[in-house]
């Protein structure tokens, strides 16, 4: 049985608050460290964005060095989420989208990679930090030539496409 939004939203604020991060951009590698997780940045190949070891103690989340950066802080992310969530021995992802996918749209995919995605989202994108930011904005319109949307982006260090998905998912995106 797969967990909850609400039981992955209370485990990232745990870790927030253990971490004692309070703004964006969250430092994922901070995380990572807490949870006494390397990171790995190795030369993998090109549909391969990253995997996950959990061997006792030791946790390991191998990253593709050839993605952009802002992939990497997404991968690491996802991991994460595995390595939190799941306790197989080996978790990879072969260039997975970025998509924070619905009951609807979720059909036929893997739960466990729908629980990392909103994990990574979750922990990149906190729903308690961009409400925050949002104060007095109410919802950004996806229309609209602002740069609201790029700015958000850039502050919480996650791709326009993330960000935008990741606003609609909590109901502050207007089409």
């Amino acid at each position: 049985m797969g967990k909850t939004r609400a039981q992955i939203r209370k485990m990232v604020l745990q870790l927030l608050n253990e971490g004692n991060i309070t703004e964006a951009p969250v430092s994922v590698e901070r995380i990572a460290e807490m949870v006494g997780a390397t990171i790995q940045k190795l030369d993998l190949k090109e549909n391969l964005s990253g995997f996950s070891y959990p061997e006792g103690e030791n946790k390991t989340i191998g990253v593709n060095l050839r993605d952009a950066p802002l992939r990497q802080r997404f991968t690491i992310a996802h991991e994460l989420g595995h390595l939190l969530m799941h306790k197989e021995k080996l978790e990879y992802d072969r260039g997975f989208a970025v998509q924070f996918r619905d009951d609807v749209a979720s059909e036929g995919s893997s739960l466990k990679e729908i629980e990392a995605n909103f994990f990574a989202a979750e922990l990149l994108m906190p729903k308690v930090m961009l409400e925050k930011d949002l104060a007095g904005w109410g919802q950004v319109d996806i229309e609209q030539e602002s740069n609201e949307l790029d700015q958000l982006a850039e502050r919480y260090q996650v791709s326009r496409q993330a960000m935008t998905v990741r606003l609609a998912n909590i109901g502050h995106l207007r089409f």
